[in-house]
């Protein structure tokens, strides 16, 4: 169970708490991953979540449903943004959502500023309080 803790005042401004002093890049992979296995335990990385699919997520938390992708060169040509590539996106997260994974999408700003980290506590804990009622509505 994750229990509040000061350190989670600081998800707000996240990458600047952990970006080194003077530091103006973006938080690096390993950052992103400490502070999401700090704030959200367990995450697996690159999730094969499809039966026949070789698609994978960033991080997910299978007991609970949520996916989390951060979604590179939003600002740039990238091959998320290009025709092909935001179609097979389309495909990938529509099929995640038929097998019923809630997927929390972030560009690296929403992650820099915290609310990316928010949103995956949020659907977590959604997901959380879903299952315990319907194992509830089961007994």
């Amino acid at each position: 169970r994750r229990t509040p803790c000061a350190w989670r005042a600081r998800v707000r401004c996240a990458a600047q708490w952990l970006k080194p002093a003077g530091s103006r890049s973006s938080m690096t992979a390993s950052m992103l991953e400490a502070l999401l296995n700090h704030c959200c335990p367990g995450a697996i990385r690159e999730y094969k979540f499809h039966p026949t699919r070789r698609w994978r997520f960033d991080y997910a938390w299978p007991d609970t449903m949520v996916a989390f992708e951060k979604e590179g060169g939003t600002w740039n040509l990238s091959r998320h943004t290009t025709g092909r590539g935001y179609a097979a996106d389309c495909e990938k997260y529509s099929e995640a959502a038929i097998l019923g994974w809630a997927v929390i999408r972030a560009t690296t700003d929403m992650i820099n500023n915290g609310m990316a980290i928010q949103m995956v506590e949020r659907a977590i804990r959604n997901n959380e309080r879903k299952n315990k009622e319907l194992a509830s509505d089961t007994l």
